[in-house]
């Protein structure tokens, strides 16, 4: 699986040219480096904080690409997907505050109370500090991309 990761890094940067190539390569590597290299806990908890599982919800934003017969469109292409990391990155930021708000019922619930801020793994501050930085980065991406 790590094998077929790197390998599919530069098809994709070639493929959608040189800026969204760069960033996609960055946005690959480090999160390689934090799910696969990096193995404290507290990243995994940070990780799991966003719940990137979801994000395959945000993969329709590809949709109208592809039914548009647009798939080979670069400018397309490098749109949806500015637009897929900053949906992700807000998304994350909401999952966040969803779990800062939701703690307190969160610890009672016998499956919830594993999430990383009801069981203290991530405090609330650094909750709060995430949802800021990815905040952040969603409207830098907006605005200089």
């Amino acid at each position: 699986m790590n094998r077929l990761f790197i390998r599919f890094i530069p098809i994709v940067a070639v493929y959608w040219g040189k800026t969204i190539g760069v960033y996609f390569v960055l946005f690959c590597i480090i999160l390689y480096i934090c799910c696969v290299k990096y193995t404290n806990s507290m990243v995994k908890d940070i990780i799991s904080l966003v719940r990137p599982q979801q994000w395959l919800k945000n993969v329709f934003i590809f949709l109208p690409i592809f039914f548009s017969r647009k798939l080979g469109d670069g400018a397309c292409l490098s749109s949806a997907l500015i637009a897929f990391v900053i949906y992700c990155l807000v998304a994350g930021s909401i999952y966040c505050l969803n779990d800062i708000c939701d703690r307190e019922s969160d610890r009672l619930h016998p499956t919830k109370c594993r999430r990383p801020i009801a069981s203290g793994a991530v405090s609330v501050g650094a909750g709060y500090g995430i949802m800021a930085l990815l905040l952040v980065l969603a409207i830098a991406f907006d605005i200089y991309l």
